[in-house]
């Protein structure tokens, strides 16, 4: 709740009240590519995850898009907020002779709002602060190998969000977020790491099972920012 309180406030400061101040503001665009994983822990079938199942995961490439607002403060700290729609999730590669198991993709979508405050200097930046996400939409795909026909069988499913035992994920995200790039005119290039602190394993099989799974992505974006640049 607090992280809430901390985001709602502060994205009204970038994009309300600024209207009614004199310090200076920039409002512009946001686009970049990323680089989305959800690692997945099983304390109860740690052993077969890792030494049967020999599981890999990989990261899934995705892309993300919205608007952001930026607050002078004093000197050279900047107070930023952003909207995004971003992609998530995960993909894992296994080899299990017993269940014909294959791959496993998790294509989630989010709607995302990362807050920070920032340090700029001689045209470079750098920030962190908190971000929270609500979970829209997804897909699973699951491949495995029919041993019968051999042939290979994709098992499609539309996410379910929740915390009940027939949700996939759940809802809320929120965790921290850190940001370093390069301004030059009304552009900004930057690198971005978002690290998950909420379990988006619903609670029912968190609390029985006791497994985890945090999303963690990197992007790289360029924004471009209307009237008034650096």
């Amino acid at each position: 709740m607090i992280i809430k309180s901390f985001l709602f406030w502060a994205t009204v400061f970038c994009f309300v009240c600024p209207t009614g101040l004199s310090a200076q503001v920039r409002y512009g665009l946001k686009a970049g590519v990323v680089l989305a994983d959800m690692p997945f822990n099983d304390a109860d079938q740690f052993f077969y995850h890792y030494v049967i199942l020999q599981k890999g995961t990989r990261p899934r490439m995705t892309f993300f898009a919205g608007g952001v607002a930026e607050l002078d403060l004093r000197r050279n700290w900047t107070l930023s907020a952003e909207l995004q729609l971003t992609g998530k999730g995960s993909q894992e590669q296994a080899s299990d002779a017993f269940q014909n198991f294959e791959d496993y993709a998790a294509r989630l979508w989010y709607v995302q709002l990362p807050v920070a405050g920032n340090f700029r200097w001689h045209g470079f930046f750098v920030g962190a602060g908190p971000y929270v996400g609500i979970g829209l939409a997804g897909k699973t795909r699951t491949t495995r190998i029919d041993p019968t026909a051999n042939v290979t069988v994709v098992d499609k499913q539309t996410v379910t969000f929740g915390n009940e035992e027939d949700a996939d994920f759940r809802r809320f995200d929120a965790g921290l977020y850190t940001q370093a790039g390069y301004s030059f005119r009304n552009f900004r290039l930057s690198l971005a790491g978002y690290f998950g602190l909420i379990n988006t394993i619903p609670e029912f099989y968190a609390v029985f099972d006791r497994r985890t799974a945090r999303h963690q992505s990197i992007s790289i974006a360029a924004a471009y920012y209307f009237g008034v640049g650096e």
